[in-house]
């Protein structure tokens, strides 16, 4: 019997594909097709400790199959940064939510591999591409890092995490024109509203750099219409406003951004106060 990874939609969906993934493996333990369903089950569930364990079975199994090596590193870089997340979140008295990890002392060396390995049986897999970039940016590799994205572009450029990346990647090395050459290229590529709004974020930010505030609250403006969630875009669009003058809808952004912007963004919120009290004493 053929088991085929299951695409669930629901928590409980989730966990009747891993009972049925994990009843395939106990009648027949080389069963690499189970192991790679359960793998992405519990990715799913967030659980990369057993997506991990897992995987490893599927490219024991069948080390040439490209996907199970991505999925394998995928799995692993994420079990090391959720591992990292854990750790600084308990030194710091924190949630784990509220912490964006440092990743510099993170070794990725068993995920790098995995990844490595997938890209050499099958150079497209844009995936497999995107991680590697992202370890070479955490362990301090830019240019590694932005070749990758660029892979991960080429080999699907409708998708919009490598946009993001490589925008922010230039913006740190301070190349703004190729930014925000990215990030419109990305806007312009990727089909979807939600997706794009991280990559109008990234482009206001662009703008931001070179202190062009019109572009900027533009792009912020698109980035908050294409998801009204992202509170980073109407902070940053309520700072544009405070720099032109216009302290009516600085006022606005700002006070709706300290009202619905989550813990993991408490400094920002500071900042927002204290524009705020300078607003008012205006």
């Amino acid at each position: 019997r053929t088991f085929l990874p299951l695409v669930a939609d629901s928590d409980k969906q989730v966990d009747t594909a891993l009972s049925e993934y994990q009843k395939a493996v106990d009648r027949y333990r080389d069963n690499h097709l189970a192991w790679y369903g359960m793998g992405l089950a519990y990715i799913d569930k967030k659980d990369f400790d057993k997506a991990s364990d897992s995987l490893q079975h599927t490219i024991e199994l069948a080390p040439d199959q490209p996907m199970y090596q991505m999925w394998y590193g995928i799995a692993l870089y994420e079990k090391a940064v959720d591992n990292a997340r854990q750790d600084q979140a308990k030194k710091a008295n924190k949630k784990p939510e509220e912490i964006e990890p440092d990743l510099s002392s993170v070794s990725f060396e068993k995920s790098s591999q995995a990844l490595q390995e997938a890209v050499k049986l099958n150079g497209g897999l844009w995936r497999a591409h995107y991680y590697l970039g992202k370890i070479y940016r955490a362990t301090e590799k830019p240019k590694e890092a932005s070749e990758e994205f660029s892979a991960a572009i080429k080999s699907n450029p409708r998708e919009w995490g490598p946009y993001v990346a490589l925008g922010e990647l230039y913006r740190k090395w301070d190349y703004t024109d190729q930014a925000i050459t990215v990030a419109s290229q990305g806007t312009a590529n990727v089909p979807g509203s939600t997706d794009q709004s991280d990559i109008w974020y990234v482009l206001g930010m662009g703008y931001e750099d070179k202190a062009n505030e019109d572009k900027a609250i533009e792009a912020f403006t698109k980035a908050i219409e294409t998801k009204k969630d992202n509170h980073k875009a109407k902070f940053q669009r309520g700072q544009a406003y405070f720099r032109k003058g216009d302290m009516t809808n600085a006022k606005r952004d700002l006070e709706d951004f300290n009202k619905t912007g989550g813990a993991s963004l408490e400094f920002a919120k500071q900042q927002a106060s204290k524009m705020l009290m300078d607003i008012a004493t205006k």
